[in-house]
């Protein structure tokens, strides 16, 4: 029964590997009645024969038991470095408690266990792991591009300016793949939608210039008439819907033209009769035969503006593209057609 089990886990790690590009594609297919992933079922078990065969049994469980205390303290190091890190798109469904303490303690049980194998096993390991590093030089390096969530560490501890979002978008399509999120309307709008990251404190006349200018190609219109709208729409009625964020929507000459512009302020924008700057923007353009499109699209915002920790994201969010991928990751109910 654990040999049985540990085919089947360790076939998913080929498969995902194989997804990734670590391994050749053949390795992830999956059966068309079961799922299951035959390719990497049956190399891991001709591999683990191959093994058995060619290897001492009891040093071979031995060095299994070592990888296997080896890949626990990996995990308790990928859980500090994953909290650590503080990227934007980081949402686990199951947050371990007791941290950091009982995983330390647990790390520094498994060095010792690991220490109690004796200078063999470890030589017989260190060559598996060799092997291992060996195939990831040859092979998957060539055409990877990822960050490590270690990397994104070391650069917030040193104040660097992280511009590579890479990891944080890979986080947010496992989590759309994880939460079986299909990707909508109002996704694909953000995906193309301009993002400002303002330094400094502004006026609302002052971002309405600046937003204009950046909406005006996508919509075809003159930045100043865009302005002169959006300074109108303000005086007919606020549009800052809580302290720091505002959602200025207005009405556009034309057909089937819907933009959005996402912005945030570091230092904030002063809107007229708000005592709190505004940090967060998402301004909204469109005719008025989008109109379904555009109460949709404000839902939307609301639904992720009112997430419990929308504040700390969206502050801690490092670059333009980590707010892209927060928005884009936020938990909020997607329409079922994809409209």
């Amino acid at each position: 029964t654990t040999a049985n089990a540990g085919i089947l886990s360790s076939s998913r790690s080929l498969q995902a590997m194989s997804r990734d590009g670590w391994l050749p594609t053949g390795i992830k297919k999956l059966h068309p009645r079961f799922g299951t992933p035959y390719v990497a079922v049956l190399t891991t078990s001709l591999f683990m024969a191959l093994l058995i065969l060619l290897l001492d049994l009891e040093k071979l469980v031995e060095v299994a038991s070592t990888v296997q205390l080896i890949l626990f303290v990996m995990v308790n190091a990928s859980l500090f470095i994953m909290r650590e890190s503080k990227i934007v798109t980081y949402r686990p469904s199951f947050r371990a408690p007791l941290y950091p303490w009982i995983y330390v303690l647990s790390t520094l049980i498994y060095l010792v266990f690991i220490a109690m194998m004796g200078l063999p096993t470890l030589l017989t390991t260190l060559i598996f792991f060799a092997a291992a590093l060996i195939w990831y030089w040859i092979y998957p390096r060539k055409g990877e591009k990822r960050r490590s969530a270690l990397m994104y560490m070391v650069e917030k501890a040193a104040d660097g300016e992280f511009r590579d979002s890479s990891l944080s978008r890979e986080l947010r399509e496992i989590l759309m793949e994880r939460d079986e999120l299909v990707e909508d309307r109002f996704d694909r709008l953000v995906k193309r939608s301009p993002i400002l990251d303002l330094k400094g404190s502004y006026t609302m006349e002052e971002f309405f210039r600046i937003a204009s200018q950046e909406l005006s190609p996508s919509l075809g219109v003159d930045p100043d008439v865009l302005a002169k709208k959006l300074l109108e729409r303000e005086a007919q009625s606020h549009t800052v819907v809580r302290p720091g964020l505002a959602i200025p929507h207005i009405i556009v000459e034309g057909e089937g033209k819907f933009a959005l512009l996402i912005a945030r302020a570091r230092d904030g924008i002063s809107f007229s009769g708000e005592k709190e700057p505004v940090r967060a923007v998402f301004l909204m353009a469109g005719t008025r035969d989008e109109r379904n499109f555009h109460l949709r699209a404000l839902m939307a915002i609301a639904s992720i503006a009112h997430e419990e920790d929308f504040e700390r994201r969206w502050t801690e969010a490092r670059t333009p593209e980590d707010l892209r991928n927060y928005i884009l990751s936020s938990r909020r109910k997607r329409t079922e057609d994809g409209k």
